[in-house]
């Protein structure tokens, strides 16, 4: 099948630790049984932080910049129960396991510099599917989100080497650490049932 994901919850530590106001992210892939494939995009705002010179000695405040972030994921969810089946009626309860790769940047609005890192994350939590006996079915689904950053968010020039920090003097280290709680809309593909199936189904 295929997927869309809205996400009404989510703050990654890229964005909070420098006080950006990324709040949601959405996601869209593909799901084989119940392996997940997707691309997920997130995007706000830091109104502003410190960035090292070409030496990387010397931080100034610079900003406001706009922060996109972009992940590619792979999913397994490993069920706990199965809809129809286990006493659970429609519902299938399931445990996520989740890892991915992204890239962080921050591009000033004057245009003058961008920073960027790449990273690695992994995420478990719990989750919840409706199916409908239609090719619709219906999840949500909530995880916890560790990452690390491979570097911390340099000037994508490759002036220099050091990481942005936020105005506290606290390295950005990119990570995407958080929790997030999410909606997701699956079309399944499959086989026209018979009126025999059906009906053996109610």
């Amino acid at each position: 099948g295929v997927f869309f994901t809205y996400a009404p919850i989510y703050n990654p530590s890229t964005s909070y630790v420098l006080g950006g106001n990324v709040n949601s992210n959405i996601q869209f892939g593909f799901q084989l049984n119940r392996v997940i494939m997707g691309i997920q995009y997130d995007a706000g705002t830091i109104p502003s932080f410190l960035a090292p010179d070409a030496t990387g000695t010397t931080y100034s405040k610079v900003g406001p910049g706009n922060l996109k972030t972009y992940l590619m994921f792979f999913e397994f969810n490993f069920l706990i129960t199965e809809p129809f089946h286990d006493g659970s009626g429609p519902f299938s309860f399931f445990i996520p396991l989740h890892m991915g790769v992204f890239q962080n940047t921050i591009q000033l609005s004057s245009g003058a510099h961008s920073y960027t890192n790449m990273g690695l994350e992994m995420a478990t939590g719990v989750g919840v599917e409706w199916y409908s006996r239609s090719p619709f079915k219906v999840a949500l689904t909530a995880l916890y989100h560790q990452g690390w950053g491979i570097t911390g968010l340099t000037d994508s020039s490759g002036s220099q080497t050091q990481g942005i920090e936020n105005n506290s003097g606290t390295l950005a280290g990119g990570g995407n650490v958080g929790f997030e709680g999410k909606m997701t809309f699956t079309y399944l593909f499959g086989h026209e049932k018979t009126l025999a199936e059906k009906a053996g189904a109610q």
